[in-house]
C-alpha cells in the first residue's frame, strides 16, 4: 500500500471518528444528564456533561460540537471525494484556523469550569493529527508557511470573536443554555 493512501486513509478515519465524536457530544448537549451521568464523566476533574452543557459550550446558540459535525463533515468529504494538494492545503488550513477557537474553550474548560471534556479534547487531537498529515501529504513548501502563518493569526483571531461573544453573553458558566435546537433530543 502507497504512503499517500495511507495518509488518506487516516485523515478518513480520524475524520470520521471526530464527526461522531461531535455527534455524540451534540447529542449530550441536549439530551437530560443520564443518572451517574455520562461514560466520559469520570469525576469533578473530568466531565463532559459539565463542560458540555456549560454556557461556554454554544456559540450564539449553537452547539460547539454542532461545528464540530460540520467540519469534520467537510474533511470527510474533501478527503474521499476531492483528494488533492489543494484540498489537502485547505484543510491543513482551515484546521489551523478552528483550533484557535477550539484550545481557548480548552484554556475556559481548564480556568474557568475547573472540569476538562474527554471527548472535546479528544477532538482537538484528531484535529491535529489530520493537520500533520494534511501538512505532510501537501508538502509544507506546496501549502506555503505564509499562509500556516496567517492562519495562525486567523486562529487567535477567530479565539477572540469567540472569547468576545462569551464575555458578552455569559453571565453565569454553569447555566444550562436554553436553545431552540432541544425539542430534538426531549420529544
Amino acid at each position: 500500500m502507497k504512503t499517500g493512501n495511507v495518509i488518506r486513509g487516516s485523515i478518513i478515519v480520524a475524520s470520521l471518528l471526530g464527526m461522531l465524536t461531535m455527534i455524540y457530544l451534540v447529542y449530550l448537549h441536549y439530551a437530560p444528564v443520564p443518572e451517574g451521568g455520562s461514560f466520559c464523566d469520570i469525576g469533578e476533574a473530568f466531565s463532559c456533561d459539565l463542560v458540555n452543557k456549560s454556557a461556554y459550550s454554544e456559540f450564539l446558540g449553537i452547539p460547539m460540537a454542532a461545528f464540530g459535525v460540520v467540519y469534520f463533515g467537510v474533511i470527510v468529504v474533501l478527503s474521499i471525494f476531492y483528494y488533492t494538494p489543494g484540498a489537502l492545503s485547505f484543510i491543513a488550513l482551515f484546521l489551523i484556523v478552528l483550533l484557535g477557537p477550539s484550545l481557548y474553550l480548552s484554556v475556559i474548560s481548564k480556568t474557568v469550569l475547573k472540569s476538562m471534556c474527554i471527548l472535546c479534547e479528544s477532538s482537538k487531537t484528531l484535529m491535529v493529527l489530520i493537520t500533520i498529515l494534511a501538512l505532510y501529504a501537501a508538502g509544507v513548501r506546496n501549502v506555503g508557511v505564509q499562509k500556516i502563518i496567517i492562519a495562525i493569526a486567523a486562529a487567535l483571531a477567530f479565539a477572540g470573536v469567540v472569547y468576545f461573544v462569551h464575555s458578552l453573553t455569559i453571565t453565569d458558566p454553569l447555566i444550562i443554555p436554553e436553545s431552540p435546537f432541544r425539542f430534538l433530543i426531549n420529544n
